[in-house]
Order: structure tokens, then C-alpha cells, then sequence
């Protein structure tokens, strides 16, 4: 068995939207203090430092409060459990990093959102694209039907020697690169925090906030 590990989105936007967009004033104080509550009081030092990190608690509005805490949630909820669902599947794991930006007008436009791959791939929006997406979705595509067809559609990683596809952004039609954030356009930010805090414990309390506690 093969696994297909993708990480296609910097802002989960397009899910979080739903949960979070009517809450944006205000958004992050009501997210530190949702943190402070469903984290252990231990621990209050390390949430004000994560805060930090991710620049919720010097966020200039709260517009940019809300895509900080967005970049959290996406490193957190999407992020953490590829690159864990890369590191341990058993069999070939081919990952892979989609960085093209969101062309359409709103809130998201210039960033990577959810999504964005499945219209490259299946060409829906291909008349509202340029010619660069475009070839992102068709290299894209190609490859997934390689996958899907029982072929290798680019180098497999390994915890030896990790590494990923990169397509879109400054990569366009594709590139393979050592598997590091810094290398394939994310942030090493939250790998600080997995035997201090702990990423469950992360997760558990990001939920609890998505839920109004």
C-alpha cells in the first residue's frame, strides 16, 4: 500500500471560515484566553510564547490576529499530522507541497488555501486561470494519475532521507527538495513545541476554541 501525503495550505480559510468569521473582533484576546483556559496553568509561560511566535499577541488588528491564528490552526491540524502520517506509514510515501497562490478576489486571494489543488487537478476553473496555474494543474494531474496507476510519481521519501515534491509558487511545474520547512515553504515554529507542550495537548485546546471554549 502507497500513501499520498500532501501539505496544499498555509490558511485553512476556506474550512475555518465557517467557525471563525463571524468571531473576528476581538479574535485574539478571545483566543489567548480560550488557550489559557484548556491548557494546564504549567504551561501559561510556553501558550504566551507560542503567541508570540505566531505574532497573535503583537497582531496590529484583528484582522491580522485572525490569519495569524489561522497559520496556527492550519500548522496544528493539518500540518503536524502529515508530516507524522509521512514519517510512520509502512509502505512507499510520496509527499508533496502545493504552494500556488489563490488567484480568486476575497479575503484569501495570494495565499495557499484548501482546496485550490482539487481545482487544478480536476481543470473546473482552468478559464479563470493563467497560463502558470494552469501548468501547475496539469503537471499535477499527470502526476496523481502516475500515483493512481500503481507508478511512482516522484522519489519516495524515507525517514533516512526525507524529502518532497514541490509545485507552484517560486517551484512552479515541480521540484524536488529535502523535506524541511524552510525547504519546501512552512514554518519550523511549531516543531518547538512537541515534547514541551505537546502537540495533542495543542490540538485538543485549538479544537476546544474552534467549539467557543
Amino acid at each position: 500500500m502507497q500513501d499520498l501525503s500532501r501539505r496544499t495550505d498555509h490558511l485553512q480559510g476556506n474550512i475555518y471560515q465557517l467557525a471563525l468569521g463571524h468571531r473576528i473582533s476581538g479574535i485574539g484576546a478571545e483566543f489567548a484566553a480560550s488557550l489559557k483556559r484548556n491548557i494546564s496553568g504549567s504551561h501559561t509561560a510556553l501558550v504566551d510564547k507560542l503567541l508570540a511566535d505566531y505574532g497573535i499577541s503583537s497582531a496590529k488588528d484583528d484582522q491580522a490576529a485572525y490569519f495569524a491564528i489561522l497559520e496556527l490552526g492550519n500548522d496544528i491540524c493539518f500540518y503536524l499530522p502529515e508530516e507524522t502520517f509521512a514519517r510512520n506509514w509502512p509502505g512507499p510515501t510520496y509527499v508533496y507541497h502545493l504552494n500556488e497562490a489563490n488567484p480568486w478576489d476575497g479575503p484569501f486571494k495570494g495565499h495557499c488555501t484548501h482546496i485550490l489543488d482539487v481545482a487544478l487537478l480536476f481543470k473546473n476553473f482552468d478559464a479563470h486561470l493563467d497560463a502558470s496555474a494552469r501548468a501547475v494543474g496539469e503537471k499535477l494531474g499527470d502526476s496523481i494519475i502516475d500515483f493512481v496507476s500503481g507508478h511512482a510519481p516522484w522519489q519516495a521519501t524515507t525517514k533516512v532521507k526525507p524529502v518532497a515534491w514541490v509545485l507552484g509558487g517560486d517551484a512552479k511545474t515541480g521540484s524536488l527538495v529535502e523535506d524541511k520547512p524552510e525547504k519546501v515553504g512552512r514554518r519550523w515554529t511549531i516543531f518547538e513545541y512537541k515534547d514541551t507542550m505537546g502537540w495533542d495537548t495543542l490540538h485538543e485546546a485549538f479544537i476546544a476554541f474552534l467549539g467557543g471554549r
